[in-house]
């Protein structure tokens, strides 16, 4: 192992050479970008215009020296490393490779068999990447005290869990996770339904840190304004970012999920989203991952109880304005690992670390909790 200065200036020099090929492929008139950008547009679910969103406002393509130092210092230091890629967001190879090379001076990458996009152009440029075609030959690759980080369902990470443990490998799991919102009861509801969805509307709502749950503090009248309204934004945004293809199941699910809050409250159901509101919550259930979003009348006491049994798979709280009202409180106090930022930048967290933190704070603060 080297000196902790020289492994972090190598680390920096990895990441930032990562970064400099994503700049290419953000370009639509880069050879990388136009590659990228035809083979999504085969391979994902996206409609064109959402994989043009993805690519050229939520791909990275820089960080801050601060946020480099940060990402680095999160990351630790192993002579291997192998990273299990999802498919859900079709950047999200990115940080997660980043976080690989700050680990280690070579990483096996496995893509995603749905999505190897990113994955594939960002090592076919960097020799520190090198792609394997499956776990099983990522974990003959490694060896005891290695790292291995894995993207995806919790389904996915219990089923690679006890082979990592039995090849004592370190294992760093990024699991099943969802983003909240909170909308104070003083909190301008056009404004707050525009920046919500414009969360929502990236990956079509697909991602860990996508706002699937919103809590309205003032009311239900108030809570049944927001919801309306977002109906409305989300309307308005899908004239430029349509939502793309979903399969029969998905469709089946977001029927499902709307004639079950028929009952409950009030549903606004349209071709490229779904907004359900609960005006007398009991418990939660999470809209579909399709651009679905549920909407919960709730104050900041009543919000963080119903919030707790989620706890660990909240990602990010999104919040209206730079300071937490009582309600983004309660609920980051619920969900203390989860990011709290601007509502509308969600999706574009600092470049600190893995987008989901849950895994890297829960380890910093000295709990053996994984990020599940």
């Amino acid at each position: 192992m080297v000196d902790g200065k020289r492994r972090r200036t190598d680390a920096a020099a990895r990441v930032r050479a990562l970064l400099a090929v994503a700049r290419r492929i953000a370009d639509p008139g880069d050879s990388l970008g136009v590659c990228a950008r035809a083979r999504l547009c085969e391979l994902s679910d996206l409609s064109l215009s959402g994989v043009e969103l993805a690519l050229s406002r939520h791909l990275e393509t820089a960080a801050s020296d601060t946020e480099l130092a940060t990402f680095i210092e999160r990351a630790e230091e192993s002579a291997r490393c192998a990273v299990v890629l999802s498919g859900n967001v079709c950047t999200a190879a990115l940080r997660a490779l980043a976080f690989g090379l700050a680990t280690a001076s070579s990483v096996l990458v496995k893509p995603s068999r749905r999505d190897p996009v990113l994955a594939e152009l960002l090592a076919a440029e960097l020799p520190t990447l090198e792609v394997v075609r499956s776990v099983e030959e990522a974990l003959d690759r490694l060896q005891a005290g290695d790292e291995l980080h894995v993207y995806g369902s919790d389904v996915t990470v219990a089923a690679i869990e006890p082979r990592a443990t039995a090849r004592g490998l370190t294992l760093r799991s990024h699991g099943s996770g969802f983003g909240v919102a909170a909308i104070e009861a003083d909190d301008a509801i056009e404004s707050a339904a525009v920046a919500l969805a414009t969360a929502l509307v990236p990956f079509d709502g697909r991602g860990c840190l996508s706002p699937r749950l919103a809590f309205v503090a003032g009311g239900r009248e108030h809570g049944r304004a927001f919801a309306d309204s977002l109906s409305g934004a989300l309307s308005k945004l899908a004239l430029t970012v349509p939502r793309g293809t979903l399969s029969t199941l998905e469709r089946g699910e977001l029927s499902r999920f709307a004639n079950a809050y028929q009952l409950l409250g009030e549903v606004w159901q349209h071709q490229d989203h779904l907004v359900a509101f609960d005006p007398f919550p009991e418990a939660l259930s999470l809209a579909p991952a399709h651009r679905g979003v549920c909407v919960i009348a709730a104050e900041a006491a009543v919000a963080a109880h119903l919030l707790t049994p989620f706890s660990r798979r909240v990602t990010a709280i999104g919040q209206v304005g730079n300071r937490p009202g009582p309600l983004a409180h309660a609920l980051a106090q619920t969900s203390p690992f989860a990011r709290l930022g601007r509502l509308e930048n969600m999706q574009r967290p600092p470049f600190d670390g893995p987008v989901d933190l849950r895994n890297i704070l829960a380890q910093s603060a000295g709990t053996k909790t994984r990020s599940r």
